[in-house]
């Protein structure tokens, strides 16, 4: 009784998960698989990978135009030049900050393009299709970039190359 596994996984309805005893039934099923197989299912990943990265990418830069027309739609319609003050009239000061400082910063990011492209080009191990809204903020200072490639930028690197 005591050399029994008992699986304690949590996840249900076909969800991912990362418990020891799936990883380990999941290399024992490829194991099983001829190498070429494996080399084409391999290949079909990366491939599928590289999709994902620039669909989340698409996502997050229609976020940062969308925040964009946003703030040009306060100002048109409302007369307000900052959206904090049409923000405070609706909800209060703390939730306007917040919603005004997304606007904001997406807007500091969209109006800059360039200079957070140009700053990339100084870091060509970082990728940019694995930047988050907030790593492009930070793209538009070249040090603070340096840091996150540095630092946290481990997620944000990527071979540009392929595998």
């Amino acid at each position: 009784m005591d050399n029994i596994q008992i699986h304690t996984c949590v996840v249900a309805s076909g969800e991912f998960c990362y418990c020891r005893l799936c990883c380990d039934q999941r290399i024992n099923y490829h194991t099983q698989k001829s190498f070429e197989q494996l080399e084409i299912d391999i290949e079909l990943e990366f491939d599928s990978e590289e999709r994902a990265i620039n669909t989340v990418f698409q996502h997050v830069f229609t976020q940062i135009y969308m925040s964009k027309a946003y703030r040009n739609k306060i100002e048109i319609e409302s007369g307000y030049k900052r959206p904090f003050f049409y923000f405070r009239t609706q909800m209060s000061d703390e939730e306007a900050r917040t919603k005004a400082k997304r606007i904001v910063e997406d807007c500091q990011v969209f109006d800059k393009f360039d200079k957070v492209l140009e700053n990339l080009k100084k870091c060509p191990d970082v990728d940019i299709r694995r930047l988050k809204r907030s790593h492009l903020m930070m793209a538009l200072n070249e040090s603070r970039l340096r840091d996150l490639n540095s630092n946290r930028g481990r997620m944000a690197v990527g071979n540009r190359q392929g595998r």
